[in-house]
């Protein structure tokens, strides 16, 4: 624990929240109170920190004044994907007198983003289903180095039933990697 005396910047901080918020200035002076000093440049390092700290967790109106972004809107959108996912969606804008999470401030739009994050998600999308990457075309072609990997490949399709690797998905691309890795 340092006995230093609160940092310039420390106190210039402190004083910038004062000013966002009369709960922010009443929760000031009751630390003060508490640490029997007068002022803040009379607070230690470590207790300017935990001021800070104390501070910063109240919000002002400012942070309740403007919505949420088009981009948290999206998210929490695409966060719907559970049934608890949902019912915590429900609960939160009920507890917020809130009808949809288009009306959420930016805060609180974090808020409940941080609340459907920590919840397991629904099933993941399913891309195996979508045509092959660029990525694994150029790798099936660099793998294709040998007449007998040419040869797995022509097989691999023959049996698919399809004409050129442009054609596969992307499980069947990654099956047939495995197969020219393993040839």
């Amino acid at each position: 624990m340092s006995n230093q005396t609160a940092t310039k910047n420390q106190i210039e901080f402190i004083k910038k929240l004062e000013q966002a918020s009369t709960e922010r200035g009443t929760i000031l002076e009751r630390f003060l109170n508490e640490k029997k000093v007068m002022d803040v440049d009379e607070l230690t390092i470590d207790d300017a920190s935990k001021l800070i700290e104390e501070l910063k967790r109240v919000k002002t109106d400012e942070d309740n004044k403007s919505f949420a972004t088009g981009k948290q809107i999206s998210l929490l959108n695409k966060l719907q994907d559970t049934d608890e996912r949902i019912r915590t969606t429900e609960q939160f804008l009920d507890e917020k007198q809130k009808e949809t999470v288009n009306i959420l401030s930016v805060h609180e739009a974090s808020e409940l983003i941080d609340k459907l994050m920590k919840l397991p998600s629904g099933t993941k999308p399913d891309t195996a289903g979508s045509l092959v990457t660029n990525k694994q075309l150029n790798f099936i072609k660099s793998l294709q180095n040998s007449e007998k990997r040419l040869e797995v490949t022509r097989t691999f399709l023959i049996e698919l039933k399809k004409s050129t690797i442009d054609e596969l998905t992307r499980s069947e691309a990654s099956a047939l990697i495995d197969s020219l890795k393993e040839s």
